[in-house]
């Protein structure tokens, strides 16, 4: 945890020089130069209008995107975290077996990276449980009312991983399109170029309001991009998630030797 939070804080300082310098050199460009043109402000309104209502929706999507693929995440994972404490009930070799291949989908996870991983690179994860559910358990039918309960409820939760899985690769391909990429970028540019045609020369407070207005329509773009990228809490999504659960497992394992 120490390691992730020292992470977050240096990209989040990182994103703070990056932003004041950009201000301050939108800034030093406003105070001293002075455009040979002047936009009608008619184009400030219709494109400050239009950039509104694009942004505005693409940032309520995207962020809808995120949330619901956080929440398969976490389904993802509380199926995984039943299906080993199930398999506790019908044998330790078995219950320990699980372990290790859960175990190892999330090491693998976490040290990609990425929370496409298991997307991009096919899972064997329910494949193996599968196998190894086979193995332990086989034709078996003589078995106590408990453990036949708790067989089918990890079978329930088999079937709904693949569900889960299913939902997190449509939502993985719910990006901005390209072509609503350029009109965003388009109607940026246009009220950018439009609040920077505004005469400020010397005006300190105008230059100052007509570079912030810039740094906020960038930083606008920025975060439509971070979310369209799921990054924008500066980690992998299910992060703590996973690595609560790899934790689970070993300690119950280190606990059972």
């Amino acid at each position: 945890m120490e390691a992730i939070t020292e992470r977050i804080t240096r990209r989040l300082k990182d994103q703070i020089v990056v932003t004041i310098n950009v201000l301050l050199v939108t800034f030093l460009f406003a105070y001293f130069v002075e455009l040979p043109f002047s936009v009608n402000t008619a184009y400030l309104t219709v494109a400050t209008f239009l950039f509104a209502i694009f942004a505005s929706f693409f940032t309520s999507r995207q962020s809808s995107r995120h949330d619901s693929l956080r929440e398969s995440i976490t389904q993802f994972d509380g199926n995984l975290s039943s299906i080993y404490r199930g398999s506790g009930n019908l044998s330790p070799a078995l219950q320990k077996e699980i372990g290790e291949i859960i175990t190892t989908h999330y090491e693998n996870l976490l040290r990609s990276r990425d929370w496409t991983y298991h997307i991009v690179h096919p899972s064997e994860t329910i494949t193996k449980i599968h196998q190894t559910l086979r193995k332990h358990v086989g034709e078996e039918m003589a078995m106590p009312e408990f453990k036949r309960t708790s067989l089918m409820q990890m079978q329930w939760s088999l079937r709904d991983l693949q569900r889960v899985r299913k939902d997190k690769i449509s939502l993985m391909r719910e990006q901005v399109p390209a072509l609503q990429w350029m009109l965003l970028v388009l109607l940026a540019v246009i009220l950018v170029v439009t609040i920077m045609s505004i005469q400020s020369h010397t005006a300190v407070v105008a230059s100052f309001l007509k570079a912030s207005f810039v740094v906020a329509v960038v930083l606008v773009l920025a975060l439509i991009q971070d979310l369209n990228r799921l990054t924008l809490f500066e980690r992998l999504i299910g992060e703590e998630s996973a690595r609560d659960l790899l934790k689970t497992i070993k300690l119950e394992q280190s606990l059972k030797k």
